[in-house]
């Protein structure tokens, strides 16, 4: 099978039922949720620590603080306007 192409196949007859979908690699699977909180505009760090480890979480967050792309609201942080902008930014950090 290719990289990048995932072939679901279905259980009764083993024929191929989807093809040429996404495959992630594990580096992928590992950030997709952490992606899709930074589109979403809401981004919780504990979930980042969980994915990336303290240390790292701490140092994006704040960067991410600093550069006025994220504020704090409760318990997670928001995107700011700046933030929106530069989301792509934000998820190419991630590694």
């Amino acid at each position: 099978m290719q990289a990048g192409v995932l072939t679901i196949y279905s259980q009764a007859g083993g024929d191929a039922c989807l093809l040429r979908g996404l495959r992630r690699t594990p580096s992928e699977q590992t950030v997709q949720p952490l992606e899709v909180m930074i589109l979403a505009g809401k981004l919780r760090q504990d979930l980042f620590e969980q994915k990336m480890g303290f240390q790292r979480s701490a140092a994006l967050f704040r960067s991410w603080l600093q550069a006025g792309l994220v504020h704090p609201v409760d318990s997670e942080f928001k995107l700011t306007a700046s933030g929106s902008w530069f989301a792509g930014e934000m998820m190419r950090a991630l590694g």
